[in-house]
């Protein structure tokens, strides 16, 4: 059990120390600081939790008051719920929430309610073994009962389907860890709340079932292209704060504007935010934490202080698994979940004290043996992946620099291009390690036709895309290199593969719109071509003879002509098209 507690306090330091790495390796900073201190400050918390002389007394007070405040933060969401214009909620939930807004509005700004479902998870189980582990009607069982039923409806208000999944998992994991008693009244809650929302959904069936098909199937895209994002920044991560928007729009998705503000994913999260460190970190945190709820468990008889505690936090961790607020909503969501960790610590821990259980003892060579064993291991890794992990590595440190001299706030020109410089440098050495390695490819590819120099792009993005075929910025990028050098069926091949080929028809337009604007002719006219060559046999006139236009200004007489031909074929009478090819000296 003491190696149990050892390892849960040196994975959460080591969490904590992530989180001061991952501040310093961020390009915005200054946004980096509330999330850190956030972190920081919950690791503390845990400390002085889970190692708290603390009597059973003192728990379950504790427990209560956690009850109450989340009970208190729910009741407000409740009644200001029709102020608050959630604009991703269905009709019939704004409506519900409409009639229970019993209070005028406070001119409250509510958080998002998946940040409100993410408290209401953790702190739920409290009531309801209060209700569960009571065998008179006490003021505790009326009390967690009220509690529980508040905060169901307010989970329903929140319309979060992966709270909802989490609540559901958890009740199965404590019909499975021997709780029946908690897992009955747990699902008879929500059996109800399930009830409700069937009987008051509007739609088919079907459309429920679509509806949830759909969510599933963006968060598996936005779980896959992170991933992509991440593994450029293996190591470090893209630093905490308001990071993740502009690195996945422009690394994940090569678009210009925020397209998602965060992962939704709480492993995702803590790898990008504090490295493969705190990713390690984390991980190694769980682990020690249900090994010890498993030794607690097996080998004596808990109360409900512990059980609502540990089974808020696999709620809790079951819901990161679809969405994670602790990044956003990081001052009160991440000390929650490290107070819940530290209260299960620290219960367990009084109740193996009190069950009088003698501890196995552990030779020094077993010790020694284990750290052998770990640097082993490691060393092990090292060897067989040398090339890789170099090639990881510089890849990292090139898409720090280009993301500092692409995002960085008020750099001048010199300074980014300085960045970007550097950046090359790094990726290059990354490609000496490892000529194949994708993330380093890809990131010279992208990062060479953003500077224009498009024949050195071609042939890395084609190496890129050879091994992440299914990489939205590997298929993006070769098809943009593939435009800017005239491979037009090429580029149009390649982007009929993206997930909305019509909308980067739309944005081909735009780029030849632009191109045009700055006296690139022959690139606008690259981009129109590609764009109408991917619209197939639509016959437009008004499109052949812009870009025959455009090829015209471009000075490429052949391709000019070839266009204005094309129009005639449909028009033999478009005095413009004649006129053009006369001057050009069109034949026949």
């Amino acid at each position: 059990m003491r190696r149990i507690l050892f390892l849960v306090d040196f994975f959460v330091i080591l969490f904590a120390l992530s989180a001061v790495l991952g501040m310093l390796t961020a390009y915005d900073r200054s946004s980096g600081y509330g999330p850190m201190v956030a972190v920081v400050g919950s690791a503390v918390l845990y400390l002085i939790i889970a190692h708290l002389d603390m009597a059973w007394s003192t728990a379950r007070r504790i427990s209560v008051l956690l009850l109450l405040a989340a009970t208190l933060v729910t009741l407000i969401f409740i009644l200001q719920y029709r102020y608050q214009n959630y604009t991703d909620t269905p009709r019939f939930i704004l409506r519900l929430g409409g009639f229970t807004t019993f209070l005028p509005n406070l001119n409250f700004s509510l958080p998002h309610p998946n940040a409100v479902a993410t408290l209401i998870e953790g702190i739920l189980p409290f009531g309801l073994v209060l209700v569960a582990s009571r065998r008179r009607l006490t003021i505790y069982r009326i009390l967690g009962l009220a509690c529980s039923l508040v905060m169901l409806y307010a989970l329903l208000l929140t319309f979060s389907r992966g709270a909802f999944v989490a609540v559901i998992a958890s009740v199965l994991i404590a019909f499975l860890s021997r709780s029946r008693r908690f897992a009955i009244v747990a699902g008879l809650g929500i059996f109800v709340m399930t009830i409700i929302f069937y009987v008051l959904y509007d739609l088919q069936s079907v459309a429920v079932i679509e509806d949830v098909f759909s969510w599933a199937m963006g968060r598996l895209e936005l779980y896959q292209n992170s991933l992509y994002v991440a593994s450029d920044y293996l190591f470090t991560g893209i630093g905490l704060g308001n990071t993740f928007a502009m690195v996945y729009s422009r690394y994940g998705l090569l678009i210009q504007v925020p397209f998602l503000t965060y992962a939704h994913n709480l492993l995702l999260s803590v790898w990008m935010g504090q490295g493969l460190l705190g990713l390690v970190a984390f991980i190694g945190l769980l682990i020690a934490f249900f090994a010890l709820v498993i030794r607690v468990i097996r080998r004596a008889h808990p109360p409900s202080v512990f059980y609502g505690a540990w089974m808020g936090v696999t709620a809790t961790l079951i819901h990161g698994f679809f969405d994670a607020r602790q990044y956003v909503e990081s001052a009160w969501l991440m000390p929650t979940l490290f107070l819940l960790i530290g209260l299960t610590v620290t219960t367990g821990r009084l109740m193996i004290e009190e069950a009088m259980i003698p501890e196995r003892p552990v030779s020094p060579l077993q010790n020694v043996l284990a750290v052998v064993g770990v640097v082993g291991a490691i060393a092990a890794v090292g060897v067989v992946f040398n090339r890789q992990i170099v090639a990881a590595w510089n890849t990292n440190l090139g898409a720090l620099e280009e993301t500092e001299g692409e995002l960085a706030a008020d750099l001048s020109d010199e300074k980014r291009l300085s960045h970007y410089e550097v950046a090359r440098s790094y990726y290059r050495d990354a490609l000496a390690a490892d000529e194949s390695w994708p993330n380093a490819n890809r990131r010279l590819g992208n990062l060479d036709v953003r500077l224009e120099d498009f024949d050195d792009a071609v042939p890395l993005l084609e190496k890129s895309y050879a091994r992440e075929p299914a990489n939205p910025a590997a298929i993006k990028g070769l098809g943009l290199a593939y435009t800017w050098v005239g491979q037009i069926d090429d580029a149009a091949r390649i982007f009929s593969l993206m997930s909305d080929p019509a909308r980067m028809v739309e944005e081909l337009d735009v780029w030849g719109y632009y191109r045009s604007q700055q006296g690139d002719y022959l690139l606008s006219a690259y981009a129109y071509e590609t764009a109408q060559t991917m619209r197939g046999d639509v016959v437009s006139v008004p499109a052949w003879m812009r870009i025959g236009g455009v090829y015209l200004q471009a000075e490429r007489l052949d391709d000019a002509r070839r266009w204005y031909e094309r129009v005639l074929e449909v028009e033999p009478n478009n005095a413009d098209a004649l006129q053009i090819l006369d001057e050009i000296g069109a034949t026949g």
